[in-house]
């Protein structure tokens, strides 16, 4: 799997054939291993190196944490995107087990719980 311009920060399994790689060019670049050769799909909406990535397998959401101090939830079912300000870099985040929440670690060295569902 390939297509980075940089170094890669992050990656994970969505599901059998599906995997992400987050990198410091900036982008999200979504493989099907049955393709390797090119990204099915490559998101590029951070402003700054891409430093995490989470997936809920069952939602359908993709987290993308970023240096630039956004995280930025895709819903790939509704073909939706949501970004959190967070106020600094975000190094690691996790979705709750219901998509309903993640948590962010923010440097320098604070732990962010946030509500997807806005209420």
């Amino acid at each position: 799997l390939g297509g980075h311009l940089a170094r890669v920060n992050a990656v994970r399994i969505f599901n059998d054939n599906i995997h992400l790689s987050g990198s410091y060019d900036r982008t999200v670049r979504v493989h099907d291993i049955r393709v390797p050769r090119f990204p099915v799909q490559i998101l590029s909406e951070a402003g700054d190196s891409v430093e995490c990535i989470d997936v809920g397998t069952e939602s359908g959401l993709i987290a993308v944490g970023s240096v630039d101090g956004h995280v930025r939830v895709y819903d790939i079912r509704a073909g939706q995107l949501s970004t959190d300000a967070l106020g600094g870099p975000v190094v690691e985040l996790a979705l709750g087990r219901d998509a309903q929440y993640y948590a962010a670690a923010v440097l320098p060295g604070t732990v962010r719980l946030v509500d997807l569902q806005g209420d």
